[in-house]
């Protein structure tokens, strides 16, 4: 009696999609265009005959997954752009509250805010029962001398410190900033000074020191940092 062969079962569902997906994934890795829509039919004439019509539902996963994959972009996307510095503001002074804050108006749009000059530091004046340093009010008046009924130009550096936007001032061509450091009433702000402003502002205040100008008149002034660690200002 001639034997029966053994009938060959058909991979179930579970052992169908472990199959179908090893397949549909050697078939993205190895395909060059793969960023083309996938095609299951192409997966289908890959797999063995057994199971080469598939249930819907693992089409419907094979779908799924070459979906999440077409979507993946085919270039990179561009780096950002650097944002472009602000362009200077045409401003009036309003008021001088030390050698480096004013409060400025803008002359288009009337608007009005404080501003902390960048990158320098001037003696503290008397604030809130605080006592003042030397030269803290003769920095005060330099700097309405500097800007005294001058259409200024403030550039804000995109930065605050105590609801105050950071600012250059610009006046009569001037960077009042470094005008400030140069005649002695301001500290060069080593800790937020940066860029081409570093040298030229450490190198002014190294000037006042030799020249005994403004707050160097004492041999060893304290910096208003000190002064506000020491006193909480």
């Amino acid at each position: 009696m001639r034997k029966k062969g053994k009938k060959m079962k058909k991979p179930g569902g579970l052992g169908a999609l472990i199959i179908a997906l090893t397949v549909f994934f050697l078939y993205v890795a190895l395909k060059p265009d793969w960023q083309e829509r996938i095609n299951v039919r192409d997966i289908q004439s890959l797999l063995p005959k057994e199971i080469a019509n598939l249930p819907k539902e693992i089409t419907k996963e094979i779908n799924r997954r070459a979906g999440m994959i077409n979507e993946r972009p085919v270039r990179e996307r561009p780096p950002r752009e650097h944002s472009k510095p602000a362009s200077p503001l045409h401003m009036r002074i309003l008021k001088v509250s030390d050698g480096d804050t004013v409060t400025v108006e803008n002359t288009v749009t009337m608007e009005i805010f404080k501003c902390r000059l960048y990158g320098i530091d001037a003696p503290e004046t008397p604030k809130h029962g605080t006592p003042g340093q030397p030269y803290g009010e003769d920095s005060a008046r330099a700097l309405k001398t500097l800007v005294s009924g001058e259409q200024v130009e403030i550039t804000t550096t995109g930065e605050k410190t105590y609801d105050r936007e950071v600012c250059t001032v610009r006046a009569g061509g001037a960077d009042i900033n470094l005008e400030m450091v140069k005649r002695g009433y301001a500290w060069a702000y080593r800790r937020y000074l940066h860029g081409p402003y570093a040298s030229e502002y450490i190198e002014a205040e190294g000037e006042a020191r030799r020249n005994r100008l403004g707050v160097w008149h004492d041999i060893n002034p304290t910096p208003p940092w000190e002064f506000r660690r020491r006193h909480k200002v």
